[in-house]
């Protein structure tokens, strides 16, 4: 049934695209910005109090909501309810349709939509103007987010059903305005981050072993520890050096012969990723270790 549910999910995904407002990432942190607003006055946002009264209460009501629904109907309720909550952790825009985007303008020599993809596959990074450049940063921001808002809320689903989805998704929301806000607070800031690493960790590593298979296993290893010696947020580099490895792409910054290939080559990687997952999860529920 989780597996069924998680098919579902990805279909729906990309075809209610601009029909499901509270699927957008921007809107979501912006709701945080007004609650930041009006916590900042009574002066205890930016300390961890201020990190759990952001994650508290979703995670409360929706571990509330899955203790009722827990055997009723055969537990369909539940996956119901598990099922409107991946297509919000999985929030708006495809990344497939993103990078055939991408390649299409690269094909057609428009830079300024080459430009507008690359932000979009990585939103909050200055995208250079030379396509190479435009290029690197739309393949690293494609790793990132398929590793933090596809295989990580699966992954939560899996492991503690509806409420890991909300759990983990809050964090990473968390996480993303601290990063990003003008003024999140210190404090706040390292809470939230503290607290997404943990819960990324392992979903991280296991979507750059899923690139590995899906790609080169011996590169993706290779570039993981390349990219730890050079990059200093660990989590980016388990994402982005697998990533790059299981791609072969070159390694030292030099010009791209056709750019537009390793965009193709790149989303055919994350196809192939996301099929290590579903095989995964069906080979576990065949062998009863999910339902």
């Amino acid at each position: 049934m989780h597996l069924i549910t998680i098919l579902v999910a990805l279909w729906l995904h990309g075809r209610i695209d601009g029909h499901a407002p509270w699927r957008d990432e921007q809107r979501q942190l912006g709701s945080l910005g007004r609650l930041h607003g009006r916590l900042a006055q009574a002066r205890i946002w930016d300390s961890p109090v201020g990190l759990i009264l952001v994650m508290l209460p979703p995670v409360a009501l929706v571990a509330l909501a899955q203790w009722l629904l827990a055997g009723v109907l055969m537990g369909i309720p539940q996956l119901g309810l598990g099922l409107v909550l991946l297509l919000w952790a999985l929030g708006e825009g495809r990344i497939d349709r993103s990078l055939e985007r991408l390649d299409r303008a690269l094909a057609g020599g428009d830079g300024v939509a080459a430009a507008r993809e690359a932000g979009r596959l990585a939103p909050g990074v200055v995208v250079p103007r030379d396509v190479d450049g435009q290029v690197r940063t739309a393949l690293a921001g494609a790793f990132q987010r398929a590793g933090d808002t596809v295989f990580a809320p699966v992954f939560w689903f899996l492991v503690l059903g509806p409420v890991g989805i909300v759990l983990y998704r809050v964090s990473y929301l968390a996480w993303r305005y601290g990063a990003r806000a003008a003024n999140p607070g210190p404090r706040f800031r390292r809470s939230a981050r503290r607290v997404f690493v943990v819960l990324a960790w392992i979903p991280a590593r296991l979507t750059a072993l899923a690139l590995g298979l899906a790609g080169s296993l011996s590169d993706a290893w290779r570039g993981w520890q390349l990219a730890r010696a050079t990059e200093g947020d660990s989590h980016r580099a388990v994402l982005w050096g697998a990533g790059f490895g299981a791609l072969r792409f070159p390694e030292h910054g030099g010009a791209l012969d056709e750019p537009e290939r390793w965009v193709k080559e790149a989303r055919q990687l994350l196809f192939r990723t996301l099929v290590v997952w579903l095989v995964a999860i069906a080979l576990l529920t065949l062998t009863g270790w999910l339902a």
